[in-house]
């Protein structure tokens, strides 16, 4: 199974710079040759060419803020399905999405921010930037409640 032939790939994004990154990467690893690859996995090679790559690039600058507002969105989903299952208290379920909330408004302002986002990025960015509600009881009740009544029940190692 091919989850990526680069021979066929033509599918072309509106975010420019995700296309620029797909299409250099495609590109380093066709300049490498599949042989190369192939061998330096099967020696257990972690090539610095690559790591170059993705430093010079700024794969992980580019992409990993996106993938943070992603995995926050799967994981609230998580919460909701599991909270139903697990009886939980809307107070912690509220108090948890506090806290998502707060995360994913970071992200997002890290995504604004960027030089390379467009003006149609930032627009959807600044969509994206909420203030949780904040409730007063409900962070006492869950601090009394949940967290504090676990002071002194774990011992860190020595």
């Amino acid at each position: 199974m091919i989850l990526l032939n680069p021979k066929k790939y033509d599918i072309k994004h509106s975010d420019k710079r995700f296309q620029e990154i797909i299409d250099k990467t495609i590109d380093f690893f066709e300049n490498k040759s599949l042989k190369k690859v192939k061998d330096d996995d099967h020696q257990n090679i972690w090539y610095s060419d690559f790591l170059e790559f993705v430093k010079n690039e700024e794969i992980f600058a580019t992409l990993l803020t996106l993938g943070e507002i992603f995995t926050l969105v799967v994981y609230g989903q998580l919460i909701l399905e599991n909270a139903k299952i697990y009886n939980i208290d809307d107070d912690t379920v509220d108090q948890i999405f506090d806290c998502l909330i707060r995360d994913f408004s970071k992200f997002a302002v890290q995504l604004y921010s960027k030089s390379s986002a467009t003006s149609l990025q930032r627009r959807i960015c600044s969509r994206m930037i909420k203030r949780p509600a904040v409730n007063k009881d409900r962070f006492k009740n869950i601090w009394e409640n949940y967290v504090y009544t676990l002071k002194d029940q774990y011992v860190m190692n020595e």
